[in-house]
């Protein structure tokens, strides 16, 4: 039965409600579950460079981060009873946990994209490249809107601004100013981590996938008490969907080769040129054997198809192409999975054991300390790529390996994950 409380969440956020991001996604999954208790008004704060269209529902409002002054005035005006944000450290989590604090407001930061940890000369020229990238990382075309012009660092300093103006309204005395901007800025650009984290933006409530980003955590000095480890609610419904389906293919004439990209670029953890070179060099190396069938899945969200439709056909590839298409559905009409770098594709492959492939041809290609490769096949030079194929096709898994990756990378797989995030909420809430 639903109480009839009415509960107010900020959703500061890089995208609205409608993308298909793992964040959007995730953040969905907990509100869904928190409303099958209470009655929860939905006010998503965007960070994006881009002004869209503004489409509400009954319980969800959107709003651009720029229609305020400051993170304040949008805490003043909608009187929330508690704000969700991703726990990396980015100006729209840090502008909210520390508004938040000052208004005595609860906040919940959320954790369950695996951690990779690098050295810290890599993530300063992935984070310089980002900076300098021609586009912002968080902008993406909303329904039939077009993008708006205007670089990364035009639209950084935009969000700086707002960020020290949240700062001014708090009032806050020159020692504190002082500890900033010797923190934020460095951790920031010299983090040794993919996702920046640090006790500057420490929630009220902190909710993790693993036990391995409650140690992360902890080492910053993260209260304990208030760490609660609940697994990925992204895969919640990935667990219903699967607890009984069988996934074995039937082989056909030709093995089909679903070769899922990485957004690396995109992320400015590789030149697009780079990129692109991997991509065009491995699917004309496939297609060079007559028993493949490959297509290409770009990523939902990050990915620009025009690009990709762009470099088809200037390298004249023989090549389907997916973007928006499920993963789940996709993967049942092929036999193998190949990738590179950080995704979660991998781990639904894991989940689902099914044949996946990690290219790792380019030095340093983030795949290397997370990923078990008991459990994944890899390849490191494309020459080798068709025996590499046939080997993850006919590698034998123990269940315990599976069991421990599967730990490691999303913590529990039971489809009770939103649940327990919603239940660690309304605690803080009463």
């Amino acid at each position: 039965m639903i109480s009839e409380e009415k509960v107010t969440v900020l959703i500061p956020i890089m995208r609205p409600p409608s993308a298909t991001s793992v964040d959007v996604k995730s953040i969905k999954k907990i509100i869904g579950k928190l409303e099958e208790k209470v009655i929860v008004k939905q006010v998503w704060i965007i960070f994006q460079n881009s002004k869209f269209k503004i489409q509400n529902s009954n319980n969800i409002q959107v709003i651009h981060f720029e229609n305020f002054k400051n993170g304040i005035e949008i805490i003043e005006k909608f009187q929330p009873k508690f704000i969700l944000f991703d726990g990396e450290l980015a100006i729209p989590s840090l502008v909210f946990a520390l508004a938040g604090k000052k208004k005595q407001i609860p906040t919940v930061g959320i954790f369950f994209i695996p951690e990779i940890e690098k050295f810290e000369s890599r993530w300063i020229k992935n984070r310089i490249q980002m900076i300098f990238s021609k586009t912002s990382f968080s902008d993406i075309k909303i329904d039939d809107d077009e993008l708006e012009e205007g670089t990364a660092i035009q639209f950084l300093f935009r969000e700086y601004k707002f960020l020290l103006r949240t700062m001014k309204k708090m009032n806050i005395g020159i020692f504190e100013w002082i500890k900033f901007f010797i923190t934020y800025p460095r951790v920031q650009l010299f983090s040794r981590f993919h996702i920046a984290h640090n006790k500057i933006n420490e929630p009220t409530l902190t909710l993790c996938s693993t036990i391995s980003w409650k140690n992360k955590l902890q080492k910053q000095e993260f209260d304990t008490k208030k760490i609660k480890v609940i697994g990925t609610p992204l895969y919640d419904d990935f667990f219903n969907q699967t607890e009984n389906i069988d996934f074995k293919h039937i082989k056909l004439e030709k093995i089909k080769i679903l070769f899922c990209t990485g957004s690396m670029h995109e992320h400015g953890i590789w030149s697009k040129k780079l990129e692109d070179e991997l991509i065009k060099n491995t699917i004309n190396k496939l297609n060079e054997y007559k028993d493949f069938q490959v297509s290409l899945k770009i990523h939902p969200v990050t990915s620009s198809i025009d690009e990709y439709k762009q470099l088809i056909k200037e390298n004249k590839l023989d090549v389907k192409l997916y973007q928006k298409e499920k993963f789940l559905e996709l993967i049942k009409e092929y036999d193998v999975v190949i990738t590179y770098g950080p995704s979660s594709i991998v781990h639904e492959c894991v989940i689902l054991r099914k044949p996946i492939l990690s290219l790792q041809v380019i030095n340093e290609s983030l795949t290397e300390s997370t990923y078990d490769e008991n459990l994944i096949g890899v390849c490191k030079n494309l020459d080798s790529i068709f025996n590499d194929i046939n080997n993850i096709q006919n590698k034998k898994i123990e269940q315990q390996n599976y069991d421990d990756q599967i730990e490691n990378l999303i913590g529990k797989f039971d489809g009770k994950c939103s649940e327990r995030a919603s239940n660690e909420i309304l605690k803080i809430l009463n």
